[in-house]
C-alpha cells in the first residue's frame, strides 16, 4: 500500500524479519514474526507486525529506523526526497515528483481555474 520508490526499504525490512525468524523457533502460539501490513502513513513507510514480544523488541527499533529513512526517499521513484504537506496530506517526494503531485492535485480539484 505504497509506491515502488520504497521497495528497497521494504526488502531491507523483510531481510531483518527473515534473520529474526531464522534464529528463533516457532514454539510459541504466535508462530513466526510477520508483516500484517506495509503501507504509507503520514507520508512515511509504516510496518505493522503480527505480534511483538520481548525478543522482537529490537526488530521494532530496526523497523522504526527504516520508517524514518523513508522520510528522505521519494515514495514514487526512490530518489532523495523530503516530507511535505499538500493541503493537509503528507507526502515524501523528490523535487520532480513533488511538482507532479502538486500538478495532479491542482488538476483534480481545479485549483487556480477561472471557472468553478
Amino acid at each position: 500500500e505504497c509506491g515502488h520508490g520504497w521497495d528497497q526499504l521494504i526488502y531491507k525490512a523483510y531481510l531483518i524479519l527473515c534473520r529474526y525468524n531464522g534464529l528463533h523457533k516457532y514454539d510459541n502460539e504466535n508462530g513466526p514474526l510477520d508483516f500484517v501490513q506495509i503501507k504509507e502513513k503520514w507520508g512515511a513507510l509504516n510496518f505493522i507486525l503480527n505480534y511483538y514480544s520481548d525478543d522482537s523488541y529490537y526488530i521494532g527499533i530496526q523497523l522504526r529506523k527504516i520508517e524514518n529513512e523513508s522520510k528522505h526517499i521519494c515514495e514514487i521513484c526512490g530518489k532523495p526526497g523530503e516530507l511535505f504537506n499538500l493541503h493537509d496530506w503528507l507526502y515524501t517526494r523528490c523535487p520532480k515528483c513533488k511538482q507532479k503531485e502538486i500538478q495532479k492535485y491542482n488538476e483534480r480539484f481545479n485549483v487556480g481555474s477561472k471557472e468553478s
